[in-house]
């Protein structure tokens, strides 16, 4: 779906990393260890993100259900 809205120039950081091909020179093997590295340092901002910001996603969270 994504490759749908934004075409094939700019491709999110999910679907270059799936896209991702080694180098004809590599070892015997997949690409998977690569792209599993890829995918765990991809998510390393957005863990910082949200553990910084933890306290105001919890108090948005908890605003909406108090009864006034």
């Amino acid at each position: 779906m994504p490759s749908l809205v934004l075409g094939t120039s700019d491709p999110t950081l999910a679907v270059a990393i799936v896209n991702f091909q080694p180098p004809p020179f590599a070892p015997v093997g997949n690409a998977f260890n690569i792209q599993l590295a890829a995918f765990t340092l991809s998510c390393i901002p957005l863990a910082l993100l949200f553990t910084f910001l933890m306290r105001y996603f919890v108090e948005g969270m908890t605003s909406g259900a108090m009864k006034m």
